[in-house]
């Protein structure tokens, strides 16, 4: 299981932020405070980027896995697969590949406004 990129990103930035805070003191957080609140907005806009690209993602495998179906001899593929639908109905290994796919993309929408709202608040 891949670790998403932002995650990777905010624990990866953590400890250096921490270090910072413990061997500069607040003087660097003083002296450059702005310059590091600014940096904030832009990492918001690259995380909703990077959801936008996933989105693109969903789409390609939705694609994919109604095509593997098809090809396996399953049934009703366009209807269980196809837009409007937002999972795949069924139970066969395809249905539960792109239902894993279509789920992370959901989380990423169930979480995003907390981490962002919470990025922000800490810039303030």
């Amino acid at each position: 299981m891949a670790i998403p990129t932002p995650i990777l990103v905010v624990f990866g930035s953590v400890p250096i932020g921490g270090y910072l805070e413990l061997t500069k003191g607040s003087s660097l957080i003083s002296a450059h405070g702005s310059q590091i609140a600014a940096i904030t907005p832009a990492i918001v806009i690259a995380t909703g980027f990077w959801t936008l690209t996933h989105g693109f993602k969903v789409g390609k495998a939705r694609t994919k896995y109604a095509e593997l179906a098809k090809k396996d001899g399953e049934k009703d593929v366009d209807e269980r697969f196809m837009l409007p639908n937002l999972y795949a109905q069924g139970t066969s290994k395809h249905v539960r590949a792109f239902n894993c796919i279509q789920r992370s993309h959901q989380h990423i929408f169930e979480t995003f406004t907390t981490a962002a709202v919470g990025g922000l608040a800490g810039a303030l």
